[in-house]
């Protein structure tokens, strides 16, 4: 793994510490399934560098971001990362909770462009 390749996890950790979740803990505490299942959504559609997960469920509020984060191709903080969203504060366009994990699915035009870890993010104002 290049120092560059390494970016990512670094930006991921230092916003669960903004964020005020334990950083150390990410990578367990991220994955950490969910109390009660909400109703079941359609699978989205996904861009060809998004993996899909085991289930998706509609989403429950509207979003936007706590702190600046990535935005994953899979439920992994430590994988591959398809974007970011760069601006606190900023609308997310939340296309699905994942089934059984702390985890939505964020899109642009109706497509599901990756994962974000939903402590990184808080209910929008109003």
């Amino acid at each position: 793994m290049k120092v560059s390749d390494k970016a990512p996890v670094v930006c991921f950790l230092a916003a669960l510490a903004v964020a005020g979740g334990p950083a150390m803990a990410a990578p367990a505490t991220a994955l950490a399934p969910t109390a009660a299942p909400a109703a079941p959504a359609a699978t989205p559609k996904l861009a060809a560098n998004v993996k899909p997960a085991a289930g998706y469920e509609a989403p429950t509020e509207r979003l936007v971001t706590a702190v600046s984060t990535p935005i994953f191709a899979d439920l992994n903080p430590l994988g591959q990362t398809t974007g970011q969203l760069d601006r606190a504060g900023a609308p997310v366009t939340v296309l699905a909770k994942v089934r059984g994990y702390d985890w939505v699915l964020v899109g642009k035009d109706g497509v599901g462009i990756g994962y974000v870890p939903r402590s990184l993010l808080k209910p929008a104002a109003g």
